[in-house]
């Protein structure tokens, strides 16, 4: 099952000339190759989301202003994630969606960041929190020996996740 902020993102429609027309597109065909069992061609719809998703996401930390990229990259990984743990691939699951924390983990962290990427960089910063109840949930599907490395992330998103607050604290 897609988890609930997956589905309620995904499932949303909109006009078809937005930013994330594409992989709305993607995303809905993953979702029905999912719910019919189709596992391959769910998979290699989510990778495509994925790399949409990653692309929406580099032009944003580039200047482009769609902030809502930051939230599109989590959902893309949290879908794949999940169908990486429906199929037994327990760690690549969690490994996927740790790939989107770590991109939002970047970009919280790199403080040398211009008025035009300011507020994605903000946008980020909201997105950790949720981000990481996801990888978390993935996390806890592991035995105890395969956490280690996840224990790390979770250590260094609380570390990033309070220096942003406390910057923005600074600036206000």
């Amino acid at each position: 099952m897609i988890p609930y902020t997956t589905r309620l993102r995904s499932a949303g429609g909109g006009a078809e000339s937005s930013p994330d027309a594409h992989w709305k597109q993607l995303t809905r065909i993953a979702n029905s190759a999912f719910a019919d069992g189709d596992y391959g061609a769910a998979r290699a719809h989510y990778l495509e989301a994925i790399h949409e998703a990653e692309s929406l996401f580099e032009a944003a930390a580039n200047g482009s202003g769609w902030t809502d990229a930051a939230a599109l990259l989590m959902v893309a990984h949290a879908n794949l994630a999940e169908l990486l743990i429906q199929t037994g691939e327990r760690v690549a699951g969690r490994n996927c969606c740790q790939s989107g924390l770590e991109r939002l983990l970047a970009v919280v962290c790199d403080a040398d960041v211009n008025a035009d990427t300011q507020a994605f960089r903000a946008e980020c910063y909201r997105q950790l929190n949720p981000a990481l109840q996801e990888f978390l949930h993935y996390q806890s599907t592991l035995p105890a020996r395969d956490r280690s490395r996840g224990e790390l992330v979770v250590a260094r998103v609380r570390l990033a996740a309070t220096t942003f607050a406390r910057e923005a604290s600074q600036c206000h």
